[in-house]
């Protein structure tokens, strides 16, 4: 399947929406449909949010980017999610692709989180050359850890 990643708009809030509340993320972490609205309005009026889309313009997932993310100075995923449908496709892995493209370009580190149940995403974080840099126990929510993560540059 080609995937075209491109700048989200604001018709795409709902698509952002859904794809993260289909996951075990969006279990786990839900906030209220209100409260998301405003967050992804955000993100996507900061132009930090981009969609996958196949040829036919057919949503396909997201990833939310702060290029300042870390420490103001390293790029961070802050969200990233792959329509239901879709998973196992290599989305995921393209949309990070574009992550490391834009990130690289401004740092020689980047980072994400990624949170202790999400074992599937953390293997493909790991065979992207993500390392483990630490683990932060509770900070989202009690008895969840999240791993922090780093790429380098090489």
């Amino acid at each position: 399947m080609k995937i075209i990643i491109v700048p989200a708009t604001l018709s795409h809030i709902n698509e952002c929406k859904n794809a993260i509340m289909d996951s075990e993320l969006g279990n786990r972490y839900a906030t209220n449909n209100e409260q998301s609205s405003i967050l992804f309005t955000k993100g996507i009026n900061d132009e930090e949010i981009y969609i996958a889309t196949d040829m036919n313009g057919q949503f396909l997932g997201y990833i939310w980017i702060d290029l300042d993310g870390v420490f103001s100075n390293f790029p961070y995923v802050r969200s990233i999610a792959v329509s239901n449908k879709y998973r196992g496709q290599g989305i995921g892995r393209k949309l990070i692709s574009h992550f490391e493209e834009l990130g690289f370009k401004q740092s020689s580190k980047l980072f994400l989180l990624v949170s202790d149940f999400n074992t599937r995403a953390k293997k493909l974080y790991t065979e992207l050359g993500y390392q483990e840099m630490a683990i932060i126990p509770d900070l989202f929510k009690p008895e969840i850890s999240e791993f922090l993560m780093m790429k380098v540059k090489i």
